[in-house]
């Protein structure tokens, strides 16, 4: 079995930008992600804009960083991967494995309608970059996904299913993961306006989050 130690270790990554030690790495992480959400685009982002808005000198930031697009994809998948960390603690905090759903996709998805998208931000990362500048596409196959912190969450639920008897506990790592993300793109078709046809949708969120549940366990078993 391949576990996500010896991928790391074959891709031959580094991922300890994720946890930055560096308290102008951090400010530089912050910089980026306060323009974004302020509606820079990414792709016309400038180096001198990032530092200024950190508050350190622009020749800094290339004693940290290679390249503009390095310094502002590390800063995406760093802000991905607090979001998920901060996920991980609500989802763990719930007692039961329905529970831990539901928070799961309440978290995800409220996010998305927040300043942070981090759904509009996990598609993207988690599908290779398809959607991303040549250049930024590049830079994400150097440093990969933080796929470290959403196998926290998908092992966390699995775990918990295990434990209450929903499941055996002896399907893949891959097989949960795929079950797990079908539950987000389903619940995401729902969210999303005019994502199914009005006719075909369930009376209330609740439903939805019920009927997506039953569906997971199903795909558990």
């Amino acid at each position: 079995m391949v576990t996500l130690e010896m991928k790391e270790k074959e891709n031959n990554r580094d991922y300890s930008y994720l946890n930055p030690t560096s308290a102008k790495v951090i400010a530089l992480y912050g910089a980026v992600g306060a323009l974004l959400k302020e509606g820079a685009d990414a792709s016309q982002l400038k180096v001198a804009d990032i530092a200024s808005r950190a508050g350190i000198g622009k020749g800094t930031t290339y004693d940290y960083f290679k390249s503009r697009e390095e310094l502002i994809v590390k800063a995406m998948l760093y802000q991905i991967a607090e979001n998920l960390r901060a996920i991980w603690e609500k989802v763990d905090a719930e007692e039961n494995f329905q529970n831990k759903v539901y928070t799961f996709l309440d978290q995800v998805f409220n996010s998305s309608c927040e300043e942070n998208c981090l759904i509009r931000q996990l598609l993207p990362v988690f599908s290779g970059g398809g959607n991303m500048p040549v250049r930024f596409r590049e830079e994400l196959k150097k440093c990969g996904s933080p796929i470290r912190e959403m196998k926290k969450i998908t092992d966390l639920l699995y775990k918990s299913a295990v434990r209450e008897g929903l499941c055996s506990g002896a399907l893949s790592e891959y097989y949960v993961q795929t079950a797990i993300f079908n539950l987000l793109i389903s619940y995401g078709i729902y969210r999303h306006p005019g994502g199914c046809p009005e006719e075909e949708m369930p009376p209330d969120e609740e439903e939805v989050k019920k009927r997506l549940y039953e569906n997971l366990i199903y795909m558990l078993r």
